[in-house]
C-alpha cells in the first residue's frame, strides 16, 4: 500500500508507513502516479552510528586475542560470549537472551531498548519477546506496528515462532541474526 504522505510502497495491512511513520489505518491507498527524477549527486553509503543507548551489548574478542583468560596478569582479555544472543546486523553489537526478553525501545524495563540504534523509529515501544524453553528459543510478535519478521516471514500478533541458529529476525527495520554457540 502507497503511503499517502512519502509515496513509500508498504506491505499490505500495514498500520504505518515504514520509512516517515504515518499513519496508515483508513487512509486510501489506491497506488498514485509517481514521477521520479534522476539525480546527479553521488548517494553515500550511510555509516550506522555506534550505540549510546543503555542496551546490554557484549564485545567480541579481537582478532588474535587470547580467548583461554589465561594471559598476563594484565591481560584485559574479553572472552566471548557463545550463548543464545542476537546480532544487529548492521553494527554487530550482540544482545545476550535470557530465558525471556522484551524487545523495544524508550523503556528503561526492557531488556533490549533499541532507541539509540538507526531506524528505532520503527521498532514499538514493546515490539517483540523472546522465549527459551526446554533449550528452544522462541520469539512473538507483541502487536508491534511495524510487524516482526523471522526470516522475511512476518509473524501476525501473538504468533509465537521457534528460532534456529542463523534465523534473520527483523523488528521494524533493524535486522538481527540469532545465534546459539
Amino acid at each position: 500500500m502507497l503511503c499517502p504522505n512519502c509515496q513509500h510502497w508498504n506491505e499490505e495491512g500495514a498500520n504505518f508507513c515504514e520509512e516517515c511513520g504515518a499513519d496508515l489505518r483508513g487512509a486510501d491507498h489506491a497506488p498514485a502516479a509517481v514521477s521520479v527524477k534522476p539525480t546527479s549527486k553521488p548517494v553515500r553509503p550511510v555509516t550506522p552510528s555506534a550505540p549510546i543507548g543503555s542496551a546490554p551489548i557484549l564485545m567480541g574478542v579481537p582478532t588474535g586475542a587470547s580467548t583461554t583468560g589465561q594471559g598476563h596478569e594484565n591481560d584485559n582479555t574479553v572472552l566471548p560470549y557463545n550463548g543464545p544472543r542476537l546480532e544487529l546486523a548492521t553494527t554487530g553489537s550482540i544482545f545476550k537472551l535470557g530465558e525471556r526478553v522484551v524487545v523495544g525501545r524508550e523503556d528503561p524495563r526492557l531488556e533490549i531498548d533499541l532507541e539509540a540504534y538507526p531506524d528505532s523509529k520503527f521498532i514499538s515501544h514493546h515490539h517483540a519477546q523472546l522465549t527459551r524453553v526446554n533449550d528452544q528459543q522462541y520469539v512473538e510478535d507483541l502487536g508491534s506496528s511495524n510487524g516482526t519478521y523471522v526470516n522475511e516471514r512476518k509473524l501476525a500478533s501473538g504468533q509465537i515462532e521457534p528460532l534456529t541458529a542463523g534465523d534473520v529476525i527483523r523488528f521494524g527495520k533493524l535486522e538481527m541474526i540469532y545465534r546459539d554457540s
